[in-house]
């Protein structure tokens, strides 16, 4: 229920007339769609990951400890290989700090550290979980990924990028007061 109504939010930012994606979990045949609907399909994943990676969403973090079944081996005793999580989109800290050396290069992390601790901003949300604001956000970027594939105004796309920067900033304004208030708490 989600996509679907993440993509009709993105059709009424266009000013297109709302879709009615009755099955768009299980299309069987696309030809069947407007070009509006296609270019929702096929652009949905891209804007949830460019707007998780547009910031460090406390929504959107994870941690996890990285262990001996995560090592993959390697040739070059220089520094250690792990796997990198499948939902890691943007890697933050490792071992609690920023300043550290580590390349994400493909599928995996390489280190000097032993065993890290990485926290990192997940590419693998639950929607349902998430308020308005934030759907309303990814609904924005959606449209403004969109807009290009069905018509040619410059003038629409730079109301969308206005909207979605104000949007944008109100959410993470929020985020920081919010995360702020868990200092504040101590």
């Amino acid at each position: 229920m989600i996509k679907k109504d993440i993509c009709n939010l993105a059709l009424t930012y266009l000013d297109t007339e709302e879709q009615k994606f009755e099955n768009i979990e299980n299309i069987e045949d696309y030809n069947t769609l407007t070009k509006e609907e296609r270019a929702c399909l096929r652009m949905y994943n891209t804007s949830i990951l460019n707007f998780l990676a547009s910031y460090q969403w406390s929504f959107a973090k994870k941690r996890k400890k990285l262990t001996e079944e995560d090592l993959i081996k390697n040739e070059d005793d220089k520094y250690l290989v792990y796997k990198k999580p499948d939902d890691l989109n943007t890697l933050i800290k490792v071992n609690g700090s920023r300043n550290y050396y580590v390349k994400v290069i493909g599928n995996n992390i390489l280190t000097y550290i032993e065993n890290p601790i990485i926290e990192y901003i997940t590419n693998d949300i639950d929607l349902e979980k998430v308020d308005d604001l934030v759907k309303s956000a990814i609904s924005l970027n959606l449209a403004l990924l969109i807009s290009p594939m069905i018509f040619n105004d410059l003038e629409k796309q730079k109301i969308l990028q206005y909207s979605l920067a104000a949007i944008t900033d109100t959410l993470r304004t929020r985020d920081i007061t919010e995360d702020m208030g868990d200092y504040l708490n101590v």
